[in-house]
């Protein structure tokens, strides 16, 4: 890897992980001579050609502004500084894999005082103490879980207030506790913030973005706080066939495959209304938000949809109107057609089929 010591323009360098790099160009740079070297501004080179070396000879990359390192060693082993010399120009930096959380980023960090942007990504992660050694100059933040695994997800939120200078903010699957609203409170920079997975106090958030208390800086709100999925839909013929599957719970007919956003888990606080209003605070105060908290809204309109359709369709398969009269009294049928029941004969009920265009579905109806 001595080649390295001529890369005196690289900007941007990437090392280990399954990056994809020209073949071409590491046998030039190997087997022939070096002169076309130094122009080099960008290299990714992957992790199977430095596992039996130490990390790379990086004494010579003083131009270097961005570094991603990824498993370097090829086995998961500690992320070492060692190797490279003081990086003055070096703003971006990302340590992904086992090592992600490895407190010898902190001395790396101490090499690159012009770094502003870090994202790290573990497989275990154990941000919470290596936060509170990172430098206080940081306006970019990416905390990541590695393989998705949210057994060894640990909260790491209570640092966070260290950093005034940071704009974006993103943690993942569960590395906040409920009371991270409170420890974004100070940081009046910030203007992006991304969550994952999981449960902060949602009026901890509606007061991030209104109030007296609100981050003036705040702009974007990316929440992928549930997980959901829509399931099989009711389908009826023009004869009245039926197609679906529905299980019993509470006393109503309910989709029996869907993955319906749980706004109401024990001891939560983002309740479908509390996630409505937060939508609303969030545009009047000109907060964009995103994220998958969206697609569980539009998941519950189409499961209320659902629970409807299938107590109505109940009602004209059985000739009675307690389907639809269970579904009222609970409150569950909010997309349920307003019926005068007076007007309603229960053993003569036709089936009405309207489509809802924007939609691309249907929602029933009794006459």
């Amino acid at each position: 890897m001595r080649f390295f010591s001529h890369l005196t323009r690289l900007v941007e360098l990437s090392i280990g992980g399954a990056l994809f790099v020209a073949e071409a160009l590491l046998t030039r740079a190997i087997t022939s001579p070096l002169s076309f070297l130094p122009a080099l501004r960008r290299l990714r080179v992957p992790s199977t050609y430095i596992q039996e070396t130490p990390l790379v000879d990086c004494t010579s990359l003083n131009a270097l502004e961005c570094l991603d390192i990824v498993d370097h060693d090829g086995e998961g082993g500690h992320f070492s500084p060692s190797g490279f010399s003081r990086l003055l120009h070096l703003w971006d930096l990302t340590v992904r894999g086992c090592h992600g959380d490895d407190h010898a980023i902190v001395d790396f960090c101490s090499l690159c005082p012009a770094l502003t942007h870090l994202t790290l990504s573990s497989s275990y992660p154990e941000y919470g103490s290596l936060l509170r050694e990172l430098p206080t100059t940081l306006v970019w933040l990416e905390l990541l879980l590695e393989d998705g695994d949210i057994e060894v997800a640990m909260h790491c939120d209570q640092a966070l207030s260290r950093f005034q200078l940071l704009e974006n903010l993103t943690l993942d699957d569960y590395l906040y506790s409920t009371q991270l609203p409170s420890y974004l409170a100070s940081l009046h920079r910030l203007e992006h913030l991304v969550l994952g997975l999981g449960n902060p106090s949602l009026q901890g958030i509606v007061d991030l973005i209104s109030g007296t208390t609100r981050l003036a800086s705040l702009s974007s709100l990316d929440l992928h706080l549930f997980y959901t999925e829509a399931g099989t839909r009711l389908d009826v013929d023009e004869d009245g066939g039926i197609e679906g599957d529905w299980e019993l719970d509470h006393g109503l007919l309910v989709p029996s495959d869907w993955g319906i956003p749980e706004f109401d888990a024990t001891g939560g606080s983002f309740t479908l209304d509390g996630v409505r209003e937060l939508l609303r605070v969030a545009g009047e105060n000109e907060v964009n938000v995103s994220g998958s908290i969206l697609e569980a809204l539009k998941v519950m309109d189409a499961y209320f949809l659902e629970i409807a359709n299938i107590a109505i369709y109940h009602c004209y398969l059985e000739g009675t109107l307690n389907h639809y009269l269970i579904l009222r009294d609970q409150q569950a049928g909010q997309r349920l057609p307003r019926l005068d029941l007076d007007s309603l004969d229960p053993s003569n009920l036709r089936l009405v089929k309207t489509d809802l265009p924007d939609e691309g579905w249907f929602a029933l109806t009794l006459e």
